[in-house]
């Protein structure tokens, strides 16, 4: 608290009052004098109320790079060169994938995270289980038990190499993905059954309408949730009913890459965002999110 003390702060105090670090008749005046007294009281107090304060800041805005870190990690594992600036997509298959031979998707496609892992993040014991996307491959979801460190070092292979994505994605991009699966992943069955596709609990349908209308999803997609999708299976209610995984991976933490020009013109006027607001940043709680779906 003290060191900011030091310098131009402590130069300026004096310079108000002249004199007051000789043993002087002025110096035992001020001591003397009441209202000397409290100014130096206040004067203080307004010192360390700012170096309080400026902790506070940094903490907050360490806080606030973290959650930021976390949003962009989570579509990262969506599709990640969609997100990265400069990335491109990989036009060769993903050296793991001749391992599998029940997903017959290729080259970029099979570089997305969720190809492998899923959007319940459980991989081959999740959804991705059965149907054309599986592959048998082990989820990610006890990645939140491991270090951050530790994380980025599979994702630069140094557990497998042909795991390696450090040709491919930036140090801080591999960073934020690892923050992602530390941080972020969530055990989806406690809010989605698998067999029938069915929330579990309760839900607000009102509360959904009004977290539709205060993040402005309708500005993109319409009051009735197709405004821009270019095909009926991209229409949001398909999706929220065909694969709640994906919407709500979506809705928490945006859909990567920049909204294209070609829906641009679809927007609401008013609207001047270049891509989808996250639910996390937004501050919804997760029932928000159910309740949306």
């Amino acid at each position: 608290i003290l060191s900011p003390l030091r310098g131009g702060l402590l130069t300026q105090f004096f310079l108000l009052f002249p004199r007051l670090n000789k043993n002087t008749m002025a110096h035992q005046y001020f001591w003397a004098t009441p209202k000397r007294v409290w100014a130096v009281v206040l004067f203080f107090a307004f010192l360390v109320s700012s170096c309080v304060t400026s902790e506070i800041d940094t903490h907050d805005n360490a806080e606030n790079s973290e959650i930021s870190d976390m949003i962009e990690g989570g579509r990262l594992y969506d599709n990640w060169w969609k997100d990265q600036e400069g990335a491109e997509e990989p036009q060769i298959d993903h050296p793991l994938w001749k391992l599998q031979t029940t997903n017959k998707r290729s080259k970029g496609a099979t570089w997305r995270c969720k190809e492998c892992h899923g959007w319940d993040y459980k991989g081959k014991d999740g959804v991705y289980s059965r149907g054309s996307h599986r592959t048998g491959f082990p989820g990610v979801l006890g990645s939140s038990a491991l270090p951050v460190d530790k994380l980025e070092a599979i994702l630069r292979g140094e557990t497998n190499p042909d795991h390696d994505f450090s040709s491919f994605l930036s140090k801080s991009t591999i960073q934020k993905l690892a923050k992602f699966m530390h941080q972020a992943l969530l055990d989806m069955d406690q809010y989605i059954d698998s067999p029938t596709k069915q929330l579990l609990g309760s839900v607000d349908l009102e509360n959904g309408k009004q977290v539709y209308v205060k993040t402005k999803c309708s500005h993109c997609h319409g009051e009735d949730g197709i405004r821009v999708a270019e095909s009926k299976k991209e229409y949001l209610g398909t999706i929220a009913r065909g694969n709640p995984w994906e919407f709500i991976h979506k809705t928490r933490f945006g859909d990567p890459g920049e909204i294209m020009p070609t829906i641009k013109v679809k927007i609401h006027p008013e609207e001047t965002r270049t891509r989808m607001p996250s639910g996390e940043k937004s501050g919804y709680t997760m029932q928000d999110m159910l309740d949306l779906v």
